[in-house]
C-alpha cells in the first residue's frame, strides 16, 4: 500500500514455511510465507519459490517456475 506508511501498516503473517521429507534446496534460496514444498522436491540455486511446489517436482528461477519431474524413491528402487 502505498497510502498508509510503513511503520503504521503492521506485520503481516503469510503463515508458515512447510518443507516435507527429502528436499534439495540450492544456495540462496527463498521461500516465501505461506508456502508448502511437498516431499523429494529439488529447488534450483537461487530460486524464489512464491508458490507451494508439488511432490518430487523440480523447480528454479524468479519467481520458481515447475520445469521438470523426479521419479519418487519407490518407482526408483524397483528399477
Amino acid at each position: 500500500r502505498l497510502d498508509v506508511p510503513i511503520r503504521t501498516q503492521g506485520i503481516r503473517d503469510d503463515g508458515g514455511v512447510a518443507i516435507h521429507d527429502d528436499v534439495w534446496l540450492g544456495g540462496n534460496v527463498t521461500v516465501l510465507g505461506g508456502v508448502t514444498v511437498e516431499r523429494g522436491v529439488v529447488a534450483g540455486a537461487g530460486a524464489v519459490v512464491t508458490r507451494s511446489v508439488p511432490a518430487f517436482s523440480i523447480c528454479k528461477g524468479v519467481p520458481a517456475k515447475i520445469t521438470g519431474r523426479r521419479k519418487a524413491a519407490d518407482i526408483r528402487e524397483k528399477e
